[in-house]
């Protein structure tokens, strides 16, 4: 580290004459910094975390330099790695936000120092992740009973995730034993009519939003309601 040295270029003929020296380049030969350790990648349900270490020491005998930044690459699947940052990366940690779930991802860390041209370090270890979609979509909101003539209409707002796959109708006894699955409907579905209810009985309703990846929200604020007379014929 620290010994410089100095390029220049000639051109020669095939009769060997040789052309003037071009400028003179001069470089600072830099040992590089060693890579990055420890690099662990976590799934989030819109972003892969990724952190890591920069080693403790360089190793017994190296002298090498602290790094300025970081590059971060990425492969897919047997895809080569790609760079995925624009800019180098000051802190330990990169969120990618450009990723899809069931995918294999492989990160890979380089240290660099910013001088000229840019010195990088080997690639780290590389850590490696299965982007899993195990994230439920938000309970429906908005849930509104109504009573009438022999059915309870039931209608609620419909979701907006974009992986929305359907609804599921809970309904209890107003206060009694748990919640029983009513009915499974599609994502085009915001309503419900209960025909199968009792005259005189208060029943607690329920929705539950599903995913294509089959995760399931939890329940939504309950709302209340009972069946109306039928009208006189």
């Amino acid at each position: 580290g620290g010994k410089i040295v100095t390029f220049a270029l000639r051109v020669r003929d095939r009769k060997m004459r040789g052309s003037n020296f071009s400028e003179p380049v001069s470089l600072v030969l830099l040992s590089p910094p060693p890579p990055p350790q420890k690099v662990r990648a976590v799934v989030f349900e819109d972003h892969i975390q990724v952190v890591w270490e920069d080693p403790a020491a360089a190793g017994e005998g190296v002298k090498s330099s602290k790094a300025d930044g970081y590059n971060i690459f990425r492969s897919d699947g047997e895809s080569p790695a790609v760079r995925l940052n624009s800019v180098l990366i000051k802190k330990r940690e990169y969120q990618d936000k450009e990723f899809s779930f069931d995918h294999t991802y492989r990160y890979s860390i380089r240290a660099v120092l910013e001088s000229t041209p840019p010195v990088e370090s080997e690639d780290s270890e590389p850590a490696e992740v299965i982007a899993r979609d195990t994230f439920p979509p938000q309970p429906p909101s908005g849930l509104t009973v109504i009573g009438g003539s022999g059915i309870i209409a039931l209608s609620w707002e419909a979701g907006r995730e974009s992986d929305l796959a359907g609804y599921n109708v809970w309904r209890r006894v107003d206060g009694k034993g748990e919640f029983v699955l009513l009915a499974g409907l599609k994502v085009a579905e915001s309503s419900f009519q209960d025909a199968m209810v009792e005259k005189d009985i208060l029943y607690e309703y329920a929705i539950t939003a599903l995913d294509t990846a089959g995760n399931e929200s939890r329940k939504s604020d309950s709302a209340r309601g009972t069946m109306r007379d039928n009208f006189p014929t």
